[in-house]
């Protein structure tokens, strides 16, 4: 059986891993493919750089990868459309493989839609942001949209409550607010990025620190999506204060809110904490020159406009909860004024969402998911089950929820589906290549082989980033381009060909 998993993120390696573990059926080779030379997407370019905790899953995922059965392909875009850059169809997948199993995650974002967001130069979404200062090569190019935002205003608005949100706002504080250096320089032995670090700090040595960053939600302190460790980080930084706007949190706290809370203790617990931080109107005017991460409740975002001298006039109109506990809604409120925030950086932390990669995967374009059952992707009346059965996992099944370890169950519950519909019909184990026919196809079109990026050449590339961190005081320092990754593991396949040739 030789399985091809897209994706290598999380929900990616766990599929890989189950695959490879189970006895029920002989799993010749799962390769896992991905469009970016280095693995482990969402661990890599999604967890927050102080959070290094959460990014040991990359120990067990490098034991994965020590299994002689398992390929890597990296710098390989799965798609239909004509690219520069090597890439393979679906298609291709179906013909050369026994299964073909969907990890790959979400691309793209739930979009802001008021007047005045669309071309505003100052918007970016939490995803970019994070990517950005986590390296990703999609978003190198952002450091001079960061940099003149950041210093076209001192205050920053975001948009959700959830737990990026919170994230987005901590690596500015840390970085960007005038304060002890002890938060800048824990930050800076991370692998954050130095483009990105660089930019950030740049602010405080240049006397334009930022100074209110303003973390905005729809609904109330009952309702905010982030979780009480985030919160808690924000308590205990040295560069900024959190204050809770106690207008706001007054206003949110409904009959059916105070079920809300009392219904669950982990709920009870954060609820307290944000209580702890709550501001009065003459307390908040205490801290108005103070940096401050300021949570805003009750505000639905109603047009941005761009300023001449750079900043953003965000508006929002006031809201008020209504519904029964548990299913409350922010609606409108037609009395009250609205608020207006001017900032200079804008990051909409409203969701991100998946995209078909390739024109034939079956799409829900209401729930941006893979339609599925039991892992198994729902194929249109029209396929002829001429080519391997397509399964999908994480993001891409459920949508962008839970935490990295929640793709453990949804990797496990994937390689159990293949498992079982081995033999099956469309199922033809043993009759096809695996690896080695996609790579003839690859050839064929043109591709080299120093185009692509294995096992080995990944493990050069993170040799190389180690050491390089390491010459600079830091855990990691990322190389944040395709073209550098790739100078990278093509030198070092040209080094392993050389000492052969000796």
């Amino acid at each position: 059986l030789r399985v091809a998993v897209v994706g290598s993120g999380p929900s990616g390696f766990y599929t890989t891993k189950y695959l490879l573990r189970s006895k029920a059926s002989e799993v010749a080779q799962v390769a896992v493919l991905d469009r970016i030379p280095a693995p482990f997407g969402l661990v890599r370019y999604g967890v927050a750089p102080d959070h290094p905790e959460v990014k040991n899953v990359t120990e067990d995922f490098e034991t994965v990868a020590a299994d002689p059965r398992f390929r890597y392909l990296g710098n390989l875009t799965l798609t239909d459309t004509a690219l520069d850059t090597p890439h393979a169809s679906l298609a291709a997948l179906r013909r050369h493989f026994d299964a073909v199993v969907l990890a790959y995650g979400a691309d793209d974002d739930r979009q802001l839609s008021i007047p005045g967001a669309a071309g505003c130069e100052n918007l970016l979404t939490a995803r970019a942001f994070v990517n950005w200062y986590n390296g990703h090569p999609d978003f190198f190019e952002l450091t001079p949209v960061v940099k003149n935002a950041l210093r076209a205003h001192p205050d920053v608005a975001i948009l959700g409550q959830g737990n990026v949100a919170l994230d987005c706002a901590r690596i500015l504080a840390k970085s960007a607010m005038q304060g002890g250096p002890t938060d800048a320089e824990a930050l800076a032995a991370t692998d954050i990025c130095s483009h990105a670090m660089d930019t950030l700090t740049d602010l405080c040595k240049e006397g334009r620190p930022l100074k209110t960053i303003n973390v905005i939600g729809r609904r109330g302190a009952a309702q905010v999506a982030f979780t009480i460790k985030e919160l808690r980080e924000l308590t205990k930084l040295s560069t900024a204060t959190l204050a809770v706007h106690g207008g706001d949190f007054q206003l949110a706290d409904t009959e059916a809110s105070r079920k809300e809370v009392e219904a669950a203790r982990p709920r009870k617990r954060l609820h307290g904490l944000v209580a702890d931080h709550v501001k009065d109107a003459d307390a908040l005017e205490e801290l108005a020159d103070k940096p401050q991460i300021r949570l805003r409740f009750l505000l639905l975002p109603e047009s941005m406009t761009q300023n001449d001298d750079g900043s953003v006039t965000l508006e929002c109109r006031r809201a008020r909860l209504e519904g029964d506990a548990g299913s409350q809604r922010a609606i409108p409120d037609p009395d009250a004024d609205p608020v207006t925030f001017r900032c200079g950086l804008v990051l909409s932390a409203i969701g991100w969402k998946s995209v078909p990669a390739d024109a034939s995967i079956p799409f829900d374009a209401q729930r941006a998911v893979v339609p599925s059952s039991r892992s198994r992707v729902t194929l249109p009346p029209g396929d002829n089950n001429s080519g391997a059965p397509l399964y999908v996992a994480g993001w891409l099944r459920r949508g962008p929820s839970g935490i990295i370890g929640t793709n453990i169950s949804d990797g496990r519950d994937a390689a159990e589906a293949v498992i079982a519909d081995a033999g099956g019909p469309g199922v033809h184990t043993g009759e096809r290549a695996g690896v080695e026919g996609l790579l003839h196809e690859l050839r064929e079109s043109g591709v080299q082989d120093k185009d692509l990026v294995d096992w080995r050449a990944h493990r050069a590339l993170d040799e190389y980033e180690l050491g390089e961190g390491e010459k600079k005081g830091k855990i990691r320092e990322k190389v944040p381009t395709f073209e550098g990754m790739l100078q990278v593991t093509v030198a070092s396949a040209a080094s392993v060909a050389s000492s052969v040739e000796k």
